[in-house]
């Protein structure tokens, strides 16, 4: 009759893997935080992007002389 409480090598095994997953899962959220970071910071430059498009068509469409 084996009682599983009796294991304490398969104990620490088990313990050891909680303790992995919990940083794995603490790695996993810090990483979509800094994916949702970079995200805004490119819909940012996205914007200036998009503006700074928009002038340069704008000048050189309209035959501006320097």
């Amino acid at each position: 009759n084996i009682k599983i409480l009796d294991h304490t090598e398969l104990i620490e095994t088990l313990e050891n893997t909680k303790v992995k997953v919990n940083e794995v899962i603490q790695a996993l959220n810090l990483g979509e935080k800094i994916r949702q970071d970079i995200e805004k910071l490119f819909d940012t430059y996205r914007l200036v992007a998009r503006r700074g498009a928009v002038l340069y068509f704008f000048f050189f469409s309209s035959n501006v002389n320097y």
